[in-house]
């Protein structure tokens, strides 16, 4: 496997895991908009700060991929890419 498919896997992982983060961040949010009248306090503030470590987790995440991806440059990909393919021939 070149190393292209390997970030392209990697991208693949990672996103998946950022929409799970981004899913659970908004459903969160919603059920404390919608019960901030019901729920007891302690539920609230609880709701509060999974909320705050979610986007916190998903701000981190989006950070970390954009040092990561700054670390190597497309054309480095490409031109990998296209090493390969002169290999082969």
């Amino acid at each position: 496997m070149s190393e292209l498919d390997v970030a392209k896997e990697k991208i693949a992982y990672l996103k998946v895991w950022l929409g799970i983060l981004l899913v659970t961040d908004i459903s969160t949010f919603g059920w404390l908009v919608s019960n901030v009248d019901t729920s007891a306090a302690l539920l609230l503030w609880a709701g509060v700060v999974v909320v705050l470590a979610l986007t916190f987790g998903i701000s981190s995440s989006i950070e970390n991929g954009r040092s990561q991806a700054s670390s190597r440059t497309l054309d480095e990909y490409s031109d990998i890419d296209a090493l390969r393919l002169c290999r082969e021939l």
